[in-house]
């Protein structure tokens, strides 16, 4: 009995000396509605009659056959029975592996093919038509019951290395990847499985594996042979002047030096210098620069000339550190004439710069070391007339900023620059009128208090509460945009209060009023501007204030919280959240990202009160738990 045609089958049907294909969208009338799926007219739509067609079983897939073909021991055409067209049906599934790979690509070496037909009958059919049916996806990642990183590279992680490697070759066309890398990249990992730990070899891709899993906190808790395994690979990588090994080593040996290498300054220098013949870039010459200046590897003298270059080289990468650093050189002539102008300009286009990032609660930014320099300015009289009363306005501004610096995280360097702060302030203060500290400030106009809420034509709100005839409480904010997502705060430096700080609102109190005019609503004003004592919205006066304006010096209130900052790459940028466990620097913990729950590290542990927050306390995320 003839089988009837459905709807959603593979038919095929002669016309002339040709046969065409397609799968049934419709039956009617005795024609079949048919989307086709020739080469030549794939994807057309067309009516013929049901009496033409014939019912084209699908291709049967078995495990063997899968796996056969997974080792290309036959190719795509026999593994479909030389039915081009023909559709599959898998009923059971084969687990390809790393080693599966690696006797494909021996084969298609036998077979004499063109690395292009090994593409056609390999490659593409496995990424196009049979992913699922030898189940790529568990190659790479392992069954969920295994899915865990494990720091020495298994199958799933060189299954991946080796899957990319013929990504590489066919899907992006790179033309130094052979398909012979797979079969070194598989080998290398059978034939060191199974020795101990100090005794493997590992293929540069596994080395990488091993590098990006352990990281300088990490470090600290691994056992002695993982130390071993660590400095033998980034070693033996740096030996092949790989420039991110060079880098990963050249910081690991910086400043404190890390668990596996310590201080070494020799070795940073080694590698700094191969990396800037290798791939030359303004973080490497910066620092460079500071090796040099501070003579790291010659006993502490300085080699002024070398940093004057390689701080050049940063500098003209915008390098904020580099050009700082070239103002103190043009200031105290080290490896160059001294020259108050160009640390002048320097210093007040850095100042403008990083000003803008501590308005927007940026911490770890390098405000404090431009402050401080600004400060220096007016203390040295740098291309100015001295003014120890400036002068303390931009130390207090670098003290405030170092404070935050220091709890948002842990630099090498930052406790030296605290204390140079605290050196400056000292030796300041006594030649100032701010020797001692007042509790309250009057003023006649409010522009210095309210001018960094002004920036970047950010409006500001004023809201008037009148007590009396004669005095009014005066509160300002400043008016998100639109499109904000927290509310900014305002950057404020009252030298007499020996206060600086970021707050959400100031209130001035006014009194023995002479004039208190408001246009537009009784009690609420939006300016962008102030002039003296009035103040204006786009060009027009909205308001004018003559009153004794008192400030008092803000008070830091409510309880502190606990805050952990961890980083979701080694090196990579630090987010802060809200902790209610007793973490420790190096802790795993577990946070909440739009790929689900994810393992990080606890990168630094602070407290704050909601008063220091940069946005609002409800704004910050949790840490869901310790690993």
């Amino acid at each position: 009995m003839k089988k009837l045609i459905k709807t959603g089958e593979l038919v095929s049907w002669k016309s002339g000396n040709k046969t065409f294909y397609g799968n049934v969208l419709s039956v009617e009338y005795g024609y079949a509605r048919i989307n086709m799926k020739c080469q030549d007219h794939w994807g057309e739509e067309r009516s013929v009659p049901v009496a033409k067609l014939k019912y084209e079983p699908p291709v049967i897939l078995t495990v063997d056959a899968l796996k056969r073909f997974s080792r290309f021991e036959i190719t795509y055409t026999e593994l479909m029975q030389n039915r081009v067209y023909a559709e599959i049906e898998i009923p059971e599934t084969y687990q390809i592996t790393p080693e599966d790979l690696k006797t494909a690509v021996e084969n298609y070496h036998r077979k004499g093919i063109t690395e292009e037909d090994f593409g056609d009958e390999y490659f593409w059919p496995l990424w196009d038509d049979i992913y699922n049916g030898v189940e790529i996806e568990t190659a790479w990642n392992g069954p969920e019951s295994e899915r865990k990183k494990d720091w020495i590279p298994d199958q799933y992680r060189v299954f991946s290395h080796a899957w990319d490697i013929l990504l590489r070759v066919f899907e992006y066309g790179e033309k130094n990847t052979s398909l012979d890398d797979v079969i070194a990249e598989v080998q290398i990992w059978l034939d060191n499985k199974d020795k101990p730990l100090l005794e493997k070899e590992f293929s540069k891709e596994q080395k990488w594996d091993i590098l990006r899993y352990w990281d300088d906190q990490s470090l600290e808790s691994a056992g002695p042979e993982v130390k071993i395994v660590y400095r033998k690979v980034l070693d033996s990588l740096c030996e092949e002047n790989d420039t991110g090994a060079l880098k990963k080593k050249a910081y690991a040996c910086y400043g404190d030096g890390n668990a596996v290498y310590g201080q070494d300054w020799q070795a940073s220098l080694k590698c700094l210098l191969k990396l800037m013949e290798l791939e030359p870039n303004p973080q490497t010459a910066n620092t460079l620069g500071y090796m040099y200046y501070y003579g790291r590897c010659t006993d502490g003298v300085p080699e002024y000339d070398k940093a004057f270059y390689y701080f050049s080289i940063g500098a003209a990468g915008w390098y904020y550190e580099s050009r700082y650093k070239l103002a103190d050189m043009f200031k105290h002539g080290y490896g160059v004439a001294k020259n108050p102008e160009a640390v002048s300009q320097i210093i007040w286009e850095l100042y403008g710069e990083q000003l803008r990032k501590i308005r927007k609660g940026d911490f770890r930014s390098n405000f404090a070391d431009v402050a401080l320099r600004a400060g220096d300015i007016f203390k040295e009289g740098v291309d100015c007339e001295s003014d120890p009363n400036d002068a303390f306005y931009y130390y207090l501004q670098a003290r405030y900023a170092i404070r935050m610096r220091m709890l948002a995280e842990n630099n090498y360097g930052d406790q030296k620059v605290a204390a140079g702060i605290e050196k400056a302030i000292a030796e300041i203060l006594p030649q100032t009128r701010y020797a001692n500290p007042v509790g309250v400030v009057h003023m006649e106009s409010l522009y210095y208090l309210l001018q960094y809420g002004l920036r970047r034509k950010h409006h500001m709100e004023m809201k008037v509460k009148r007590i009396s005839e004669t005095e009014a409480r005066l509160t300002f904010r400043i008016v998100p945009y639109e499109n904000e997502k927290y509310k900014r705060k305002i950057f404020v430096t009252v030298p007499p209060l020996h206060f600086c700080g970021l707050v959400e609102k100031i209130t001035v109190t006014a009194k023995k009023i002479d004039t208190l005019d408001l246009c537009g609503e009784e009690d609420t004003v939006l300016f962008d501007s102030i002039t003296g004592r009035e103040f204006y919205f786009y060009g027009k006066k909205v308001a004018e204030i003559k009153a004794d304006l008192i400030y008092r010096r803000p008070v830091s209130k409510g309880k502190k919280h606990r805050f952990v900052s961890v980083s979701f790459h080694p090196g990579g940028k630090r987010y802060d959240y809200l902790c209610d466990e007793d973490l420790a620097l190096g802790d795993k913990v577990i946070v909440m990202t739009s790929n689900g729950e994810t393992v990080v590290t606890v990168e630094a542990v602070f407290e704050k009160t909601e008063s220091e927050l940069a946005i609002p306390l409800k704004q910050y995320k949790k840490i869901l738990r310790k690993v």
